[in-house]
């Protein structure tokens, strides 16, 4: 039982990774980057304090969907969120798709022109 956790724990995680990667990539960037600015504090790259909110905000929702109904038996009796199980068992699927939908909707709402913050 302690593979499958585990396997579905870090798949429904590495799917939001995922989205994220995928959506600022080859949609928002269209895999143009500035290598220079990568490394630069307060570059095109750099957001508040060095994290991006957005992609703090959508890796935790994607998270909670994808893994949220789990079984983690037998680590814990039960699920965390009981509601969630039909989507706990396309945890990457939902995961990569939740967090690359919100990840897009967060950083287009920012308004145009701007790369950071």
């Amino acid at each position: 039982g302690y593979i499958f956790t585990w396997l579905g724990l870090v798949g429904g995680l590495l799917g939001t990774v995922a989205g994220i990667l995928i959506a600022d990539y080859w949609i928002l960037r269209r895999t143009r980057l500035d290598l220079a600015d990568l490394y630069r504090a307060g570059g095109r790259y750099w957001y508040d304090g060095g994290w991006n909110w957005r992609a703090v905000v959508a890796f935790l929702t994607g998270g909670v969907l994808a893994v949220g109904g789990a079984d983690f038996h037998p680590l814990v009796d039960g699920r965390p969120i009981g509601a969630l199980r039909s989507l706990a068992d396309y945890g990457w699927a939902v995961g990569l798709g939740t967090s690359m939908v919100l990840y897009l909707v967060l950083m287009l709402s920012r308004g145009k022109g701007r790369t950071a913050v």
